[in-house]
C-alpha cells in the first residue's frame, strides 16, 4: 500500500477536492440545467450524494489525523462482536484501529 495513503493530510485534500467539484457541478446543474425538471432533480442528487462522500473522506481524514486510540470502535462492529459471545460466528470482523 503506498504511504500517502495513510496520511490524514490526503485524505482532507482529496476530499476537500471532491467538496469542492460537487459545488461547482451543483452549480452547474441548478443553472444549465432549468428546462429539464426531471434531469435537473436527478442531477442534484447525484451531487448530493457527491457531497455526502466528499465529507465523509473528510472524516476520515480527521479520523486518522486523531489517531489509532482516539475514537471508539466503529458501530458496526458491535453487533457480530455480541453475536459472537452467544456462540454464533458472523465471520471476519472490521479492524480495530482501521487504517490509520
Amino acid at each position: 500500500m503506498p504511504q500517502f495513503l495513510l496520511s490524514n493530510r490526503f485524505w482532507t485534500a482529496f476530499g476537500a477536492m471532491l467538496a469542492a467539484l460537487a459545488v461547482a457541478a451543483g452549480a452547474y446543474g441548478w443553472h444549465a440545467l432549468e428546462g429539464d425538471q426531471a434531469f435537473r432533480d436527478i442531477f442534484m442528487l447525484a451531487v448530493q450524494y457527491h457531497m455526502w462522500h466528499a465529507l465523509g473522506l473528510i472524516a476520515v481524514g480527521w479520523r486518522c489525523a486523531a489517531g489509532p486510540g482516539a475514537a471508539p470502535p466503529s458501530a458496526a462492529s458491535v453487533p457480530p462482536v455480541r453475536l459472537a459471545r452467544r456462540g454464533w460466528d458472523p465471520g471476519p470482523r472490521p479492524p480495530r484501529r482501521g487504517l490509520c
